[in-house]
């Protein structure tokens, strides 16, 4: 509807827009096609020649050209030539001069209007803004092949779109999970490799060793203190400096006890650790050595029972070849039981027709003598032997023929219930 209303508008505007303009058409249109005049004069001859037969074979000599004598100069002449012509040309060679013919358009397109441009620009010009204004008018409408066939296209690039910023995300999830479960191995690796090494105990140890040393000078340095500040009051206050010695030495010597009990006391607790480490390394070792046992234990049972399956499966297996053999064989024999008694059948039937057959030929025979018996039919005879002997080699081939398809048909249907047997078997 709103193509319809837009064209009838556009339509309009155009027809308005040439009604006010229809003038200057039109004397364009007058410009563009103008009639022709004839370029020459009406020539000396026609008035002579109009009252002639309409239709001459050959004209007579031209005396002048179509600009007349006056046009030349009169110190030439002009030999006469003769000039053939049909009806057809003469008559509208007449009608030319004669002023009857209608006027001949010749079309001019290139023409130049007012704002410098030619028609045929100007059409050109329109036909493009008619397409331009279908295009953008249709670009608007869904039901359209292009509209469809684009959104089509940019439903699957946003899928391929979303499909490949899916898998992005997913792939830096699993390689953000990778990175810390590699980063907590190698942490776990390094503290049990730190744990085994005998290089953290021995820097504990020395540490130790370093703690002592330190101490050891810090009661040497206060030693030397206290020795230094008794010299200096032992002139003064021998009693007090007696007492503060005594006090001193007590003072030292419970301070050594105390240090005596705590490193005696870090020297248990260092040694349960070590225990403690051993106890559990050992138990470290057991427990691998018992998983390794049972995954060698469980190794073993896998194999013997594979083993004691595929024993099982051998015996099955030749079992069944067993069976089929015996029923092969109980099949053959079933089928050379059943060929003999057709054989003895079809003998059988042989025989019987045969029989029939010879005591047909007899009787014919005797009727044919009885027939004949008055006249000389030896040879008559020996036709009708000969024929008769050649209906019967033909029946017998016949026959012994059919007897071949049969057992050939037998054969066939023997063997596909053979294969069906077999592969119903071994499907089992």
């Amino acid at each position: 509807v709103f193509a319809c209303v837009h064209f009838r508008t556009t339509f309009l505007q155009r027809t308005s827009k040439f009604r006010r303009r229809k003038p200057l058409v039109i004397a364009m249109i007058k410009e563009l096609y103008q009639p022709v005049e004839p370029q020459s004069r009406r020539p000396s001859y026609v008035s002579s020649l109009s009252s002639s037969s309409p239709a001459p074979s050959v004209a007579s000599s031209l005396s002048a050209a179509p600009g007349g004598d006056r046009d030349r100069p009169a110190t030439r002449t002009r030999q006469p030539k003769a000039v053939l012509l049909s009806a057809e040309k003469w008559n509208q060679l007449l009608a030319t001069a004669s002023g009857t013919s209608p006027p001949v358009l010749r079309p001019q397109t290139a023409v130049v209007t007012e704002d410098g441009k030619t028609l045929a620009q100007r059409e050109a010009e329109y036909k493009q803004y008619l397409k331009t204004g279908s295009q953008a008018m249709t670009k608007k409408w869904e039901n359209t092949v292009q509209n469809i066939r684009e959104k089509k296209e940019a439903e699957q690039l946003q899928k391929q779109r979303e499909k490949v910023e899916e898998d992005e995300k997913h792939y830096r999830e699993l390689k953000a999970a990778d990175e810390i479960k590699r980063k907590e191995l190698i942490q776990k690796a390094e503290e049990m490799i730190q744990k085994e090494k005998e290089g953290p105990r021995v820097l504990e140890s020395a540490a130790k060793f370093c703690e002592v040393l330190k101490a050891r000078e810090y009661q040497r340095q206060f030693r030397a203190e206290q020795e230094a500040l008794h010299d200096s009051r032992r002139q003064q206050l021998d009693r007090q400096d007696i007492a503060q010695a005594n006090r001193w030495v007590k003072s030292q010597a419970e301070r050594q006890i105390d240090d005596r009990k705590r490193f005696d006391h870090y020297k248990k607790e260092l040694k349960e650790k070590i225990e403690y480490d051993r106890e559990e390394m050992k138990q470290m070792r057991d427990f691998m050595v018992q998983q390794e046992q049972k995954q060698h234990q469980a190794l073993t049972d896998e194999i013997r029972r594979d083993m004691e399956h595929e024993k099982k499966m051998h015996e099955w297996k030749k079992e069944m070849r067993r069976k089929h053999a015996l029923e092969a064989m109980k099949m053959a024999q079933e089928r050379e039981e059943r060929l003999k008694r057709e054989a003895a059948i079809e003998e059988t039937v042989n025989q019987i027709y045969n029989d029939g057959q010879r005591a047909i030929a007899e009787k014919r025979k005797e009727i044919h003598v009885n027939k004949h018996k008055f006249r000389d039919n030896t040879r008559l005879l020996q036709d009708s032997v000969e024929r008769e002997k050649q209906l019967l080699e033909e029946e017998e081939r016949n026959r012994e023929k059919a007897v071949q398809d049969k057992n050939a048909k037998a054969d066939e249907i023997e063997r596909e219930a053979m294969e069906k047997r077999k592969q119903i078997k071994a499907a089992r």
